[in-house]
Parts: structure tokens; C-alpha cells; sequence
């Protein structure tokens, strides 16, 4: 062995021989010190020291294998925990050889690697299938897999109840027979067997199931089976219905313009025209639709320079205008100008190319007609360029709009954007939550001004009620276009564009400038949330009709990109909001049943022994008592998850019945014994007799169980006072605790869902008492309201209607 240890010394693991009989350590590696944390000279001197530093399950096992390595010769390898000096249990896989090989064993090898980091690492793989078993079990899908001839080999998930079957109910039968009357749903399994990866959808039913498809290969790449995953998206089926009405009427008005629109996918191929090329070329829809543009209507000259334009639109350099002929139906030549814009995807990529053109052969006329018709076509030229101006602002302001999910910050953008296009300074208005107006960009052409401008947003007040301008549009939801003013009108207060009394801003407006304004609302979903002003300081500036619908259409772009601002945060809330429960939830879950699992092996050694019946009463009597108090913790947190399912679904059954609240209020402190015992708090209820009143006496118990327990949580230990009084046909409870109290700015939250006042760290709970509390005396009529200081304690106070006449002595 000596020839060993010095190759050995290097690497990352502890080299190590010990007497075969006595397994005293007489070599260990200098790598032990730094894994371990003993001195060396510990090792080779403390009697025992494998068998004392082992854990208590893993010592027994691994005696057994170093002695039977010194027994018959045979190397051997086991895993193993060794207990660091700081106390931590590091994993072990330690190789044991004897020595020397021939005759008896004087001397046992080993070599000891950690592979702590593996076991945690498996520790946790472990913990993800089960959480993946659990979102299988009980998300609202079906997981299925069929082998080569169509047949089920799995039928897993929740969604299988909506369809009445249960799990694995149709494994080895076949999928082409169980779905027949589905032929969707049999394609969609045959193309999977081919080998395709895809996702279809379809009803069975009356659900709606998006399916992903996945094929399964053996190491041949052969098809073997495929894997399929259903999720019902009935209610975004649903939701799609709307929004496909909703583009119905879109394409209504596009069908009405006399512009040509057309809409071409990434591909060329035509998905939407209207009427106006219908005119135009005398093709109908139905006759185009699907086909490649430049195939049916270039001439064969005009087809690769068209597919290069589109190729730029494609590539990002969009808004474009361009000009090509189109052949009509009849074999006529139409010149079109177009202004080409492109709508994308989340990701920023093209999704369809959208042309708006205007048929301009007249043009070729007009060189015959030189003298007579260049006005005209200096006209349109002008109305051509002045679309593709507000084609390119609008993509542009699209494009900023986009670019970030904090619209504060893209409105200011968008506001210093819009200024130079359509007038002299521009102001975005938005309505806070709470209903407020606030001021949220101010965009200045003349950067002399721009800081001047920047004053408007830090008004301290803007006035709702004001007659004309801002909050006017915001209460209507109907646009405003005003012009002609001048500083007497503005200062007699009832034109004030912008809804800024005078007092808080003096002198600001009139040194801006404020001549004609055009204000429109910002709406979203169907409510108005902000409202998108231009102003213009100019005398005698006139907002044109074009004006206005430019406007709106970039106010319906900014109330889009606001809305899915909020929406994208309080989603981003929701999934923390939800992690946050999940990650306490399985903490709260797992604490009494480890203490129901110890009393239980606890009992079940003893049983085992064969000496249960001399366990003395008071141990037997404490392990019984644990049980029942963890199982009704159990109970407990498993009824507030149901009644905040039930809550959210609207079915809170209430029984309503005379209930006596005196007497809840006493059963449920004597109830609680235990709990107050092992909190050192002492009550003092104070109970008015015969508060009888006609509410639920379950959820009503659960009331002043949820309020008890939270003053036993917080209470520090500290007297808690119960009161229960009537007066005027109502019941008064109040629960005041002496504890740590509720800073101020958490009040409003903690009877909100999974709502603490304290971090979950110190504290257990769902965060679902106080919310089930609000939403009981909700349903009963009732209220709650709490009185709370810092370090002082905190007074939470029940009102209850319905007291029956003759119970409310005074």
C-alpha cells in the first residue's frame, strides 16, 4: 500500500488504511483536513473515529462492509454519509481493497470521494418529477401516447374528468376506434405516427383541445408510438370567436375605403382585399385569395424587382412606398402606388405585409393632358406623401410603443415623437387606479421650450371637473378638436385645454402658446384610461380631418400598449403572488405531517418491541395528543384551501340558523386550549349573554377561530382579550392581542389573499385566515375593520346584522 499514497495525495479525495482488525487509521491523505475539517493527527489517534463520526443509520452498514472486506479479500464500494467537523452530513462513495492480496488481510485501503453535490442533485431531480407528477395530476390537460399501431399505451391528467374518463380508462384500445367520430382527431394521430412534430386542434365533446403532437423513435429513428399532450382552451376559443367579429367588422371598413388594401403573407400569397382592388383589377376575393401577388397581377418585367421590394419589407424597412403596375382582369394596365407598412409578431418579426395603394394610370393621361391636369396630379401626389407620412409616423410610433413594457417611459417617447409631426408640444393624460388624473409626458418641438413644457408635468393638481379639454374627453370618451383660442378664452377657466388651474401653474400656458388643441381618448377594453392631446401655438392652425383619425389611431395603438403594460404586471404579480403560496403552502403541509410521522414511529417502535404496554400514560397520552393537534392543523389548512376554491367559484354555501355568538365565542376558546397553552397566552372573554342572531354557526365558528388563532400567532405570548356584545339589532366581537402589530403600510393588504403583515419565514400560515374572515362576513352582511400600532397590538373588530329582537339588552 505504501507505494500508493504518495500518487494518491493529489487527488480530491481522501486516501486513507486502517488495521483490519481494529480499523484504527494508520494513513490518511492531507486531503481529509480540507473535506473534513479534523486534524490529521485526530484521525490516526481517536479510537473508533469511523464508527464515531458516522451517522447513527449509516454506521451498522459500513462496519459491516470494511469487516467483510478484511474477511474474504473481495474489494468492495458503498455510499455513505461522514460527519464534518461543523456538523454538516457530507455523501461518501468509498472503495475498500485489502492488503496484502494473497493470505490474511493485515490491512484494509480506501478511497473516500464526495459526492454530496450528486445526492443533492438527485435530491432535487426527485423533488421536480414529483412536482411534474403533481401539474400532471391536476392541470386541466390530458397526456396520452399511442405505439405504432394507434393503440394507448398512457391516458394521464385532470382534463380526462371533462371528457368521463378516468385514468388510464382506454389504454389498449384504439385511438382510431375510441375517436371515429373525430376525424381531426384520427389524422391528427396518423400524421404523428409519420413521424411529424405539430400541435392541431379541434373539438370533442364540446370541449376545445389544442394538441402538441411529438413522435416517438427507437435508436433506429423508427417511428414507435407518439406522445400527445392536450389542453382545453375552450374559454380562448371562445375569446378568438370574439375577436375574429371584431376583425369582421375591420374588414368591413377596410371594404369600404376607397383605397386598394391588400394584406400578403411571408410568403406572397394574397389574404385580405378589398373592394377597392376589386374595382380596380375586377377579380374578386375569392378569385385571388391564396395566390402569389406577383404571379397574378405584375407584368413578367415588374416580378423580380417586386419581389425584391418585398424581400426589404420582410428584412425590416418598413414603412416603404413604392409603385408598380397591376394587370387587371381585363388586360388593362393600372399604375397603383402603394404605401407598404407591416404588422409583427411579439418577437418583433413580419408577420403579414399590408399595401395601401392608390390607382394613379391617371397619371399616364396626364402627360397627354400636361397643361390641364398637373394641379390634380400635384394633389396626389401631395395626399401620397402625406399618407406615407402618417404611415411612417405611425409605424414609428408603433415601433416605440413595442419596444418596452414600461409605457411611462415609452409615452414620453412617443409624446416628444409626436410633437414636430402634427403640431408644436403634445400631452399624454392618464387615469390612475384610484380614478386620478395624472400626468404622465409632455413632448416640445423647440428645444427652448422643452423644459418650460416639462413644468405641465408636475402639476400638483388637475382639475376632472373642468368644462372643455382633457377631463371633458376622459368623461365622454369622445374625441375634441378646438381652435381659434387665445389667452382671454383660456384664462376665463372654462377653456382650459389642459385642465391646469392657473394657480398651480401661473404663466406656464400662455408662454407655450395655446392656439387650436386636438384631444382624443385612450381606450382600452372598452374604458377610457387616458386621453392623447396635440396642441399648436400657431395663429390660425386648422387640425384636418386626417389630423384627427391619425390621432386616434395612435391613441388606439398607446391605449393597446398601456394596457398590456398593466396586464403584463399584475401578471408578473399573479405568478410571484402564486410561487410565493405554492412555496409556503408545501412548507405549512409538510410541518404536521413530519410531527404526525414522528408520534407515529415513534408508536410503531415500541409496538414493535413488543413493550406498548409499558409506555407510561403521559408519553402515550402526549404522542396522542400530538397526533390529533397536527391533524387538526392538517384539517385546518386543508379547509381554508377548499373555502378559498369555493370562494373563487362563488359557491360559499352559507346554513343559516339562530346562532348564539357568546356561546361560539366560548366553545372555540375552550376548543383552543392547547394552542393558547403552548403560546402562553392567557384570554379574557368577556361575553354579553344571548347575542342570538340568524347567521351560519359553522362559518361563523370559523370567524373567531381564524381571529383567535391570528392573536395567538402575533400575540408575543401576551394576554388576549375577547369581547362580545349587541347593540341596535347588530353583534359587536372584538379580539385585541398585545403583540407585535401591523406596520402601517401593510394594513390595507392582510385580508387580501395570501396576504402577510410578516415575513412567512418567522411565521407559518397561508396568509389565508384573515381573507377567509372578510369574505364569510361578506357573504353574511357583516364587516371587519382593524385598529393596529407597531409593537403595540392590534384590535380587529366584527359587526354582525340580524341580532333577534329581545337579545340586545343594554
Amino acid at each position: 500500500m505504501e507505494r500508493y499514497k504518495d500518487p494518491l495525495q493529489p487527488l480530491d479525495a481522501v486516501a486513507w488504511t486502517a488495521d483490519a482488525i481494529t480499523l484504527r487509521f494508520t494513513y490518511v491523505s492531507p486531503r481529509a483536513h480540507n473535506m473534513l475539517g479534523y486534524p490529521l493527527d485526530q484521525w490516526l489517534s481517536e479510537t473508533n473515529f469511523w464508527a464515531r463520526h458516522q451517522p447513527d443509520e449509516d454506521r451498522g452498514r459500513t462496519l459491516a462492509i470494511l469487516k467483510a472486506v478484511a474477511a474474504d479479500r473481495e474489494g468492495r464500494r458503498c455510499e455513505h454519509r461522514f460527519i464534518a467537523a461543523d456538523g454538516r452530513h457530507l455523501w461518501f462513495r468509498t472503495t475498500v481493497q485489502g492488503f496484502p492480496s494473497g493470505g490474511p488481510v493485515r490491512e484494509l485501503g480506501g478511497l473516500m470521494v464526495d459526492i454530496t453535490e450528486q445526492k443533492h442533485a438527485e435530491a432535487a431531480l426527485r423533488e421536480v418529477t414529483e412536482r411534474l407528477r403533481t401539474v400532471v395530476d391536476h392541470a386541466p390537460l390530458v397526456m396520452f401516447a399511442v405505439n405504432r399501431d394507434g393503440v394507448f399505451t398512457l391516458s394521464e391528467g385532470r382534463g380526462l374528468s371533462a371528457l368521463g374518463l378516468r385514468a388510464g380508462e382506454v389504454v389498449g384500445r384504439s385511438a382510431f376506434d375510441a375517436y371515429r367520430d373525430y376525424p381531426w382527431v384520427v389524422a391528427a394521430i396518423r400524421r404523428a405516427l409519420r413521424g411529424d412534430e405539430f400541435t392541431s386542434s379541434g373539438e370533442v365533446a364540446g370541449i376545445f383541445y389544442e394538441t402538441q403532437y411529438v413522435p416517438l423513435r427507437d435508436e433506429k429513428g423508427q417511428v414507435i408510438g407518439s406522445i400527445g399532450i392536450a389542453t382545453d382552451f375552450t374559454e380562448r376559443r371562445r375569446a378568438e370567436q370574439a375577436l375574429e367579429k371584431e376583425r369582421d367588422f375591420t374588414a368591413a371598413v377596410i371594404d369600404v375605403a376607397g383605397a386598394l388594401v391588400v394584406v400578403l403573407d411571408r410568403s406572397g400569397r394574397i389574404v385580405r382585399y378589398n373592394h377597392g382592388c376589386e374595382r380596380c383589377t375586377g377579380y374578386t376575393f375569392d378569385e385571388v385569395a391564396g395566390r402569389m401577388v406577383w404571379d397574378l397581377f405584375l407584368l413578367p418585367e415588374e416580378i423580380e424587382p417586386g419581389k425584391r421590394e418585398f424581400a426589404g419589407l420582410l428584412g425590416g424597412s418598413f414603412p416603404h412606398s413604392f409603385e408598380n403596375y397591376w394587370l387587371a382582369k381585363d388586360g388593362t394596365r393600372r399604375l397603383i402606388a402603394w404605401a407598404n407598412t407591416a404588422l409583427v409578431d411579439e418577437f418583433g418579426g413580419v408577420e403579414y405585409v399590408i399595401g395601401t395603394g392608390i390607382d394613379i394610370t391617371a397619371r399616364q393621361q396626364a402627360e397627354e393632358e400636361r397643361a390641364r391636369l398637373l394641379m390634380e396630379e400635384q394633389r396626389a401626389r401631395a395626399a401620397a406623401e402625406d399618407a406615407q407620412r402618417r404611415a411612417a409616423f405611425l409605424s414609428e410610433a408603433s415601433r416605440v410603443l413595442a419596444a418596452s413594457l414600461d409605457y411611462q417611459v415609452t409615452l414620453r417617447n412617443v409624446a416628444q415623437l409626436a410633437a414636430p409631426h402634427f403640431a408644436d408640444w403634445c400631452v399624454i393624460d392618464l387615469v390612475d387606479e384610484d380614478g386620478a388624473l395624472r400626468r404622465v409626458a409632455v413632448g416640445h418641438h423647440d428645444p427652448e421650450k422643452a423644459e418650460l413644457a416639462s413644468a405641465l408635468q408636475r402639476v400638483s393638481r388637475i382639475d376632472p371637473d373642468a368644462v372643455e379639454g382633457v377631463p371633458r374627453v376622459i368623461r365622454t370618451g369622445l374625441p375634441t378638436v378646438v381652435e381659434g383660442l387665445s389667452d382671454a378664452t383660456i384664462a376665463d377657466g372654462d377653456a382650459r385645454p389642459l385642465g391646469t388651474p392657473d394657480l398651480d401653474q401661473p404663466g406656464v400656458i400662455p408662454q407655450l402658446g395655446v392656439r387650436s388643441y386636438m384631444s382624443v381618448p385612450l381606450l382600452a377594453r372598452g374604458r377610457v384610461i387616458g386621453a392623447l392631446t396635440f396642441v399648436a401655438s400657431q395663429v390660425g392652425w386648422r387640425f384636418q380631418g386626417a389630423d384627427l383619425a391619425m390621432a386616434e389611431e395612435l391613441g388606439h395603438r398607446a391605449a393597446i400598449a398601456i394596457d398590456n403594460a398593466r396586464l403584463h404586471r399584475e401578471t408578473e404579480e399573479a405568478v410571484r403572488t402564486r410561487n410565493e403560496f405554492l412555496s409556503i403552502a408545501s412548507h405549512e403541509l409538510k410541518t404536521p405531517l413530519t410531527s404526525l410521522q414522528l408520534a407515529v414511529q415513534a408508536m410503531l417502535r415500541v409496538a414493535r418491541g413488543g413493550s406498548l404496554a409499558s409506555v407510561p400514560l403521559e408519553l402515550a397520552k402526549s404522542i396522542l395528543e400530538t397526533t390529533e393537534r397536527q391533524g387538526k392543523r392538517l384539517e385546518k389548512l386543508v379547509n381554508n384551501l377548499l373555502d378559498v376554491s369555493r370562494i373563487s367559484a362563488g359557491r360559499l354555501d352559507l346554513q343559516i340558523d339562530d346562532v348564539d355568538l357568546s356561546a361560539v365565542a366560548r366553545d372555540v376558546v375552550a376548543g383552543m386550549h392547547g394552542d393558547l397553552a403552548v403560546a402562553g397566552c392567557e384570554v379574557d372573554l368577556r361575553a354579553q349573554p344571548g347575542v342570538i342572531g340568524r347567521w351560519d354557526r359553522v362559518r361563523v365558528e370559523q370567524v373567531v377561530t381564524n381571529l383567535l388563532s391570528n392573536a395567538i400567532k402575533y400575540g408575543a405570548g401576551r394576554p388576549i382579550a375577547i369581547t362580545v356584545s349587541a347593540s341596535g339589532g347588530t353583534a359587536l366581537l372584538v379580539v385585541e392581542d398585545r403583540g407585535i402589530g401591523i406596520p402601517a403600510d401593510r394594513v390595507a393588504g392582510i385580508f387580501n389573499r395570501y396576504e402577510r403583515a410578516v415575513s412567512s419565514r418567522h411565521y407559518g400560515g397561508l396568509g389565508l385566515g384573515l381573507y377567509i374572515v372578510r369574505r364569510i362576513l361578506d357573504a353574511l352582511g357583516g364587516k371587519v375593520e382593524v385598529t393596529t400600532q407597531l409593537g403595540v397590538g392590534s384590535v380587529f373588530a366584527v359587526t354582525l346584522p340580524g341580532v333577534l329582537d329581545g337579545c340586545d339588552p343594554r
